[in-house]
């Protein structure tokens, strides 16, 4: 009874479970740092349901450029982009505009909100999340790339399976160095292992959905009904590396909310 259900059931119940999607992981010749093979046909989404994305950002736009072009990408177009910009100048504005008006006409509303004012990662998320109208708001870091289907994964796992939340898997760069790889894998191992773990760059999985009430604050979508009963802890400042945990900890007493994860997301 001291050992964490995650943990226990991994050291007595998810070793055979492991071993199958090694295997499995054999048969489909995918590697940890392989993209997902786009749907060719992708099925309709659902026109009662609106996505926003929301990037909090802040002096980082050669970053942001690649997270924009990504939702841009996405084979099921968001309703709404929120670019919660804290940075001191409006460098990163400029660059943005004009990517934006490279694709224009763009499928969707683009809110750019700069308020170097802002106290760090949380008042942000909650700055974007008063500013949206979407039935449905992902938030992403402003270093994330999205695979071309990954809204349209998301969507699929919230009329499936009615969820509240909805997160995907973050597989690392390629570009980091082996010693990044490492030590991030020791201090996920350590202390701070949790349910995630087991999903990133598992593209193997072939399971619509992974239910867990913690999902990464970076690369994660809620129902609007959530922030009813919860909202980002603003307390926390700056970037707040562990502001995923105290969210889905505090909304897990709120609940009951259905949170999840999707494997191909």
């Amino acid at each position: 009874d001291f050992i964490p259900s995650s943990l226990s059931r991994v050291l007595h119940g998810d070793l055979r479970a492991k071993a199958g999607r090694r295997n499995w992981s054999r048969r489909c010749n995918l590697g940890k740092f392989s993209q997902v093979t786009p749907l060719r046909n992708p099925p309709m989404s659902n026109p009662n349901l609106t996505f926003g994305v929301v990037i909090p950002t802040k002096n980082r736009g050669d970053d942001l450029l690649r997270a924009i072009r990504s939702v841009i990408n996405q084979i099921r177009p968001v309703d709404e982009l929120i670019v919660v910009d804290q940075s001191t100048d409006e460098n990163a504005h400029r660059f943005v505009d004009r990517l934006l008006a490279d694709h224009q006409p763009l499928p969707f509303e683009v809110r750019y909100l700069h308020n170097p004012a802002l106290s760090g990662l949380t008042a942000a998320k909650n700055y974007g999340v008063s500013s949206s109208t979407a039935d449905i708001l992902l938030f992403i870091d402003d270093d994330i790339i999205l695979e071309s289907q990954f809204i349209w994964e998301l969507e699929q796992a919230y009329v499936k399976y009615n969820m509240d939340g909805v997160g995907g898997a973050i597989r690392l760069s390629m570009n980091r160095s082996p010693i990044f790889h490492l030590v991030s894998l020791i201090f996920r191992l350590g202390p701070f292992w949790d349910e995630r773990l087991a999903l990133l760059g598992d593209t193997c999985d072939r399971r619509d959905i992974r239910f867990t009430w913690l999902m990464s604050g970076g690369l994660s979508s809620y129902k609007r009904t959530v922030f009813d009963k919860v909202k980002f802890n603003e307390e926390l400042l700056r970037a707040s590396p562990m502001e995923d945990l105290d969210f889905h900890s505090r909304a897990r007493l709120a609940g009951p909310f259905r949170f999840g994860l999707v494997p191909r997301a």
